[in-house]
């Protein structure tokens, strides 16, 4: 059984207040990006099924871009350990989500979101803001996430790559 699994990091957040780091939004550009990151995923049949999802608020305010994009809200856990996750965080989230759902869309932050692409890529991989690692995943999700080679990285999106 092959699945999707959509690991993505929030777009770009404002540093323009003296929020605490959890608290800080999403600044214009990132506002503009996340409905095209959304339309980039729905182009490819990859709207999620479900959607793990830090508890920060630039990671809550890219999720409601993308609903919002994608006309629909969808099924959403949030987890506190997706805020400034490890891998071992990325890979647990991962392990527990829903057994039957497919795609799954994982929205996070770096260094860990970047740290764990690199690893799935075998070489240094840039994460900007908004960038999604698509990846395809072999077995239940519980599986594909602790085994070795169970997950390949098929694509990057990148925000500044698409068309405007």
């Amino acid at each position: 059984m092959t699945r999707t699994l959509l690991l993505m990091r929030h777009a770009k957040s404002s540093w323009a207040t003296d929020l605490r780091d959890v608290d800080r939004p999403l600044n214009a550009r990132g506002q503009r990006d996340a409905p095209r990151i959304a339309a980039a995923l729905d182009a490819r049949g990859l709207r999620p099924a479900h959607v793990l999802c830090s508890e920060a608020e630039r990671t809550r305010e890219t999720l409601a871009w993308l609903e919002h994009a994608w006309g629909t809200d969808v099924t959403t856990t949030f987890l506190g350990r997706l805020y400034l996750p490890s891998i071992d965080d990325l890979l647990d989230a991962v392990a527990e989500a829903p057994p039957d759902a497919d795609p799954i869309l994982v929205l996070s932050h770096n260094p860990g979101t970047e740290d764990l692409v690199s690893r799935w890529t075998g070489t240094p991989t840039r994460m900007p803001t908004g960038a999604v690692a698509v990846c395809e995943a072999v077995g239940v999700w519980a599986d594909a996430a602790r085994a070795a080679g169970r997950i390949t990285v098929r694509e990057i999106l990148r925000p500044r790559d698409l068309d405007p």
